[in-house]
């Protein structure tokens, strides 16, 4: 190939040159020539090219998992979090593979404006508005979990009608409401003690084709131990054999309970029978029921020796184990006894409580021991524990049975001063 002769201007006879030769080319020309890019045009155009690919590209991807997100709503809407979460992962990671161009592809897509101007070799996109997350393009519908969560606050903050209507909007979604959904709203008249219609909801449960679990049941028989109806509560825990459902500890603590709590003693140990024959241990919780029971009759023995069985068995007795004895025996006027099971506790690293001093207290004032009622009545303000109606009641009555009025005055006082409201007992004493 030839090339072309380089002419120098400043010599002699470059003039006639510049003009004769007409292959020739001057210095100052190949300066400017490589001062002057060459392809602008083409360069403008490659990147006009690569950013519509590359919009072209996230508008793809975008709507393609805008697409299967869709359909996850409506068939398994638990799974919209994590489509949501990749769809953004997709997007960001396109901007961190192509910093510069991938910043300006992605505003380009969400910008309004969308155009450009050229500016000498630079193509510079209007100022767009602020970005937008690609989340906020997709309609949110709360997954299966979410409304179970919002039900539940509606039940604690005892909405109940709030709680039925987002229980019915979940089948409004193309979602089918679970054994969670229906056992808060079971709970929730369980808790207001309208077992009708917790029943009526378990009933629905069982007409939408959603087996009710031992937690269903449970709240149940709970609220009908509450309400005193044991037999409502057996009823339910037949039903849950019937349903092929194997009771568990609190299952059987709820009827024993439901017994022990009406004083039916004989009964609520055949229930424990029936327990450990099933293979369940009883639970502190059970035998605290029987405990309670004994003590309501005035069985301080046998309250003995269901004690004796939980300490023989390793389960950690309670403050109530220990008050439920100390209540046994003051109920019979026996304070040396009630004593000694309050020092029982104690030696146990366990706090008597305002009842185990009530209890006490009202076993000095059967007794007709003024000087030791008043005394645990010191020795619980000492302890920092605030006394209860039934615990001014008690000592009130141990100094009317004395003949004390004015000590049962000042206690009437301090009862006042302490914002505690008088039982009718005291009422009737003062």
């Amino acid at each position: 190939m030839e090339r072309t002769p380089i002419v120098d201007t400043n010599t002699p006879g470059a003039s006639a040159n510049r003009k004769g030769a007409p292959g020739t080319r001057s210095m100052k020309q190949l300066s400017s020539l490589r001062t002057k890019p060459s392809s602008l045009g083409s360069r403008r155009a490659d990147s006009r090219v690569y950013i519509l690919a590359m919009c072209a590209c996230v508008l793809l991807l975008y709507f393609t998992i805008d697409g299967a997100v869709r359909d996850l709503v409506s068939t398994k809407a638990m799974e919209l979090h994590n489509a949501s979460i990749l769809f953004e992962i997709c997007a960001v990671s396109i901007c961190m593979l192509v910093p510069g161009v991938g910043v300006r592809c992605y505003r380009a897509c969400v910008s309004r404006s969308g155009s450009s101007k050229e500016d000498g070799q630079n193509i510079t996109l209007r100022k767009s508005e602020p970005l937008e997350s690609p989340l906020a393009k997709i309609k949110k519908v709360p997954c299966l979990a979410q409304w179970n969560q919002a039900i539940s606050a509606a039940v604690r903050a005892g909405e109940q009608d709030k709680a039925e209507r987002l229980l019915l909007q979940i089948g409004e979604h193309g979602m089918q409401p679970d054994t969670v959904s229906y056992n808060s709203i079971i709970h929730a008249y369980a808790k207001q003690g309208d077992i009708e219609r917790a029943e009526q909801w378990l009933g629905r449960m069982r007409d939408n084709s959603i087996a009710p679990n031992i937690i269903s049941y449970n709240i149940l028989m709970d609220a009908c131990a509450k309400a005193d109806m044991a037999e409502s509560a057996e009823l339910w825990l037949g039903k849950m054999f019937e349903d092929g459902i194997t009771p568990n500890e609190v299952s059987y603590a709820t009827v024993i309970h439901a017994r022990a709590k009406r004083g039916d003693t004989r009964e609520a140990q055949q229930w424990l029978q029936k327990m450990m024959d099933a293979g369940v241990e009883p639970n502190i919780v059970s035998y605290n029921s029987l405990i309670y029971a004994c003590g309501r009759r005035g069985d301080i023995k046998s309250a003995e020796r269901w004690v004796t069985e939980v300490e023989a068995k390793g389960l950690t007795a309670r403050v109530t184990t220990y008050t439920a004895m100390v209540d046994a025996c003051a109920k019979m006027g026996d304070v040396q006894r009630a004593e000694k099971w309050m020092e029982r506790m104690i030696a146990a690293a366990i706090d008597p409580n305002v009842v185990s001093f009530s209890a006490m207290i009202d076993s000095c004032a059967k007794a007709g021991n003024l000087a030791r009622a008043k005394y645990l009545h010191s020795r619980m303000l000492e302890n920092g524990i605030q006394p209860n109606p039934h615990s001014f009641s008690a000592v009130i009555n141990a100094c009317a049975k004395a003949g004390d009025v004015a000590s049962a005055t000042e206690y009437l006082e301090q009862m006042e001063g302490a914002g505690v409201p008088a039982d009718v007992g005291v009422q009737q004493r003062a």
